[in-house]
């Protein structure tokens, strides 16, 4: 998640280690020179977008990321169902169909991609909205997505941030 945060800005990561002493990590970014038309727009609190209540069922193989997002989407006025692996997702959707107002998942999984299971759950819920994260974003991937109807891609370097402006984006009744 730093790598992608630190390569968005153009930036890099350098990385030492020593047996018995331990490891440093040094993060560098340019150098801008360029002025801000507002400096003080920096220290202004953004209110991130917020649900009121929507179903968003989260899918990740990583168990951190399950606990970490599920606060989050409940932080911002979302009801979060997070599971781990695409196909315990998509036994749930079979049992459940209904109850899920958006889907949002991992592209890189271990049983099946977030390209495989956006196909699966199209074929079982071809209305329900779907966004895929994943540290890398290439244009096959986009044109893939795009093909099937995944709704957004999210970088994951832009966990923490992304979700209140993807969800309100994908669920346009969000208040």
């Amino acid at each position: 998640m730093v790598h992608g945060i630190v390569a968005s800005h153009h930036g890099h990561i350098c990385v030492r280690s020593e047996l018995g002493r331990g490891t440093t990590f040094d993060i560098d970014f340019p150098i801008t020179t360029a002025r801000l038309a507002n400096p003080d727009a920096i220290c202004m609190p953004v209110e991130p977008a917020r649900g009121s209540g929507q179903r968003v069922m989260y899918i990740d193989d990583g168990e951190l990321m399950l606990l970490m997002m599920g606060h989050l989407l409940e932080r911002l006025g979302y009801r979060a169902t997070c599971l781990a692996g695409a196909c315990v997702a998509l036994a749930t959707l079979r049992a459940r169909p209904d109850e899920f107002d958006t889907v949002v998942t991992d592209y890189s999984m271990p049983a099946m991609s977030g390209l495989e299971f956006a196909l699966a759950l199209r074929e079982r819920a071809k209305n329900l909205p779907i966004a895929v994260r994943s540290g890398v974003i290439s244009d096959d991937m986009l044109q893939a997505f795009g093909r099937i109807g995944v709704h957004e891609l999210m970088r994951k370097g832009n966990t923490l941030d992304a979700p209140g402006p993807l969800l309100r984006r994908m669920l346009p009744h969000c208040s």
